[in-house]
């Protein structure tokens, strides 16, 4: 190799930048609060609809949801259930507005 062959290998080593690969450059989405989770909202509804107990319903999200089941999150999903008084259709108009209000 002559020595200005030599020279432009160098550089080019010293200058080389490997190829990107784009699945490196995609951001992982932020995680879906659980609020948003269709199984939680699905026993949310069962909770409102059902005669199953508040002490049911939350054993049945912290099984679900596991370590993202956080209770203070909840509140106000269980109190609009809660406040509704046997009323499905109410509950389930509470529970939307509430998550709705939660997710954002």
């Amino acid at each position: 190799m002559s020595l200005l062959g030599s020279y432009k290998h160098s550089i080019r080593s010293h200058f080389y930048t490997p190829p990107v690969h784009f699945k490196s450059l995609i951001t992982p989405a932020l995680p879906k609060s659980p609020l948003t989770d269709p199984k939680a909202c699905e026993i949310i509804a069962e909770f409102a609809a059902s005669d199953m107990s508040l002490p049911q319903a939350e054993e049945q999200l912290k099984v679900h949801l596991g370590s993202q089941y956080i209770k203070a999150e909840w509140r106000d999903v269980f109190k609009a259930v809660m406040d509704a008084e046997n009323d499905t259709l109410k509950a389930l108009e509470s529970i939307k507005g509430s998550l709705i209000r939660s997710s954002k």
